[in-house]
């Protein structure tokens, strides 16, 4: 007690002292007070940003045709989902593709061919798997045509990746196609 009363004593006695305490005072209080400004002003621009996603969120749920969209989204991705092709097994999705190609091969009656067929790997990050295979076979420019229109046309969907021509001009030509399955093990159910 006799601290605070001969620090009373010493602020009497020198008067500055005690100016220089209240201009202490004062600026820390000033300091608070900028300091509460600056928070309410960010908890303000806060509040800003809510109320815009509020406006928006009720904006979306006012609208009417989301399940209209959901339809069509749902039948978009039934179709390609239908281009995909279905194997139990990497083996079985592999003879698959062997024997579309050589029952094209057969169709097309392309002369002297040559079927080359990959084994299956997964595509990271999808829940899909591929096939690359190479088709190679003298052409004939009257079924040339033929062929790749069919190509393009075969459900499950073959892509063609890559068309090499032989040395000698429209003598040999090799196709890289790829065969896009659905991943292996994968529910086959359209969900």
């Amino acid at each position: 007690m006799t601290r605070l009363t001969d620090a009373f004593r010493q602020i009497r006695e020198h008067p500055w002292l005690g100016h220089a305490l209240l201009g202490v005072l004062a600026l820390l209080l000033l300091q608070g007070i900028l300091g509460l400004r600056r928070d309410n002003t960010h908890a303000a621009q806060i509040a800003g940003q809510l109320r815009l996603q509020q406006q928006r969120l009720r904006l979306i749920a006012r609208q009417t045709q989301w399940p209209r969209r959901n339809q069509a989204i749902a039948s978009v991705l039934a179709q390609l989902r239908s281009r995909l092709w279905q194997a139990p097994t990497p083996a079985i999705a592999q003879a698959a593709v062997q024997d579309r190609l050589n029952l094209l091969v057969r169709q097309q009656k392309l002369a002297a061919p040559n079927v080359r067929v990959s084994h299956l790997e997964a595509i990271t990050g999808t829940k899909m798997s591929r096939v690359k295979a190479q088709l190679s076979f003298s052409i004939d420019t009257a079924t040339f045509a033929d062929l790749l229109a069919r190509l393009l046309r075969e459900h499950p969907q073959i892509v063609i990746q890559d068309i090499e021509f032989g040395q000698r001009a429209g003598t040999r030509a090799t196709l890289g196609l790829v065969f896009y399955f659905r991943k292996i093990g994968a529910k086959t159910a359209q969900s």
